[in-house]
Parts: structure tokens; sequence; C-alpha cells
């Protein structure tokens, strides 16, 4: 399991038992291994887990836990909430999640968040963000391109030539594996990508 389905995990059982967390630590350290225990860890809170593992964790598990190095608490666990003071249940994506990581923000924000609503608040928050992002980029191009121009009209003659010849060079390379899959070797011919809409 990757580490922010772990992390996220972590919060949505605690919101689901209302914070009783003790059944699923007692058969975790009862089944999982020291390394497997310091990740959950990671997500359920170091006490948590320290407490879980004294008590119902085997010995040689108790040994090599205690003497194992620990992890940092998981970014958007149970756990970092809790260090941060934050009791609530409040979806808060940032630029700095990727978009999965927005849509498990949003799906395990509460119970009665379904996928469907998960993915379109996740859709609304990152079309926000994507769309500045693509004016931007826009407003620059536009801007680098009329100072080409007044330094030197022919550079963007220069530059669509380049461009035009890398796209050949790949509409050739993409013709050239297309023949391999024609089954006798040969190079692609303009009826064979009669399928593609002009």
């Amino acid at each position: 399991m990757a580490q922010i389905e772990l992390a996220r995990l972590s919060r949505q059982y605690y919101i689901e038992s209302n914070g009783n967390m003790g059944p699923l630590l007692e058969v975790a350290a009862q089944r999982l291994t020291a390394a497997n225990l310091i990740l959950i860890a990671a997500a359920f809170g170091q006490a948590n887990v320290d407490a879980a593992v004294a008590a119902y964790a085997p010995a040689s598990i108790q040994a090599t836990y205690a003497a194992s190095a620990r992890m940092g608490i998981m970014d958007r666990s149970q756990a970092r909430f809790v260090a941060m003071g934050i009791s609530g249940v409040t979806p808060s994506p940032n630029l700095d999640m990727t978009l999965y990581e927005i849509f498990l923000d949003y799906f395990t924000a509460g119970a009665d968040t379904s996928a469907a609503a998960a993915l379109a608040q996740t859709s609304a928050y990152a079309g926000t963000w994507l769309s500045a992002a693509a004016t931007f980029g826009y407003s620059v191009g536009t801007g680098i391109y009329w100072i080409d121009d007044q330094i030197d009209p022919d550079i963007n003659i220069y530059l669509g030539n380049e461009i035009g010849a890398a796209v050949d060079v790949a509409i050739s390379l993409i013709n050239t594996i297309a023949g391999d899959f024609t089954g006798d070797g040969s190079s692609a011919t303009e009826d064979d990508w009669d399928w593609v809409p002009d």
C-alpha cells in the first residue's frame, strides 16, 4: 500500500470508528512485522502503536520494533492531523498534491462522499489552477513571440522551420514503426493510415 493510501486510511478509520483505533492496532501488533508496524506508527500515531506493540506483539517483534529507527509522521495521516491540532474533517487540497492525492483528500473527507462526487470536486479544483496556468503560459509565450519578432522577424520563420522539421521526423518515425506491424516488414504507406480520421 502506498504511503498516501495508508495515511488517508488512518484518517478515514479514525473518522469511521469515532477515534477507537485500538482494535485495529491490536490486530496489527499481533500480525505485522516490525517494519510494517513502523509504517503504521507514522500514520496512526507513535504513542498508539507503541502501546499496542507493548501489549499485543510477540517478544521478538517488540525487540525489533524497539531497536528500529522511527519514520516521521506521514502527511495527510491521522497522526499529522493530531500533531497539527486538527480535529475536524475538511478537505484541504493544495498545489503540492498530485491529482490522485487531491481525489483521495476529497474522497476520504467524510463518510457520505462518493467517488463520483470526489472526482467532480477534484476536477473543479484542478481545473481552476490548470486554467490559470494555461492562461499564464499563453501570455508568456505571446510575449516571448512578440519580443522575438521585434528583435529579428526572421527568427520566427527559423523556429517554425525547425519545429516543422521535428514534426516531419516524428511522422517518419511513426510510419516506420507502423510499417513494422504490417506483417511484411515494409514501411507503412499512406493507405495504412486510412483508419485515422482527417
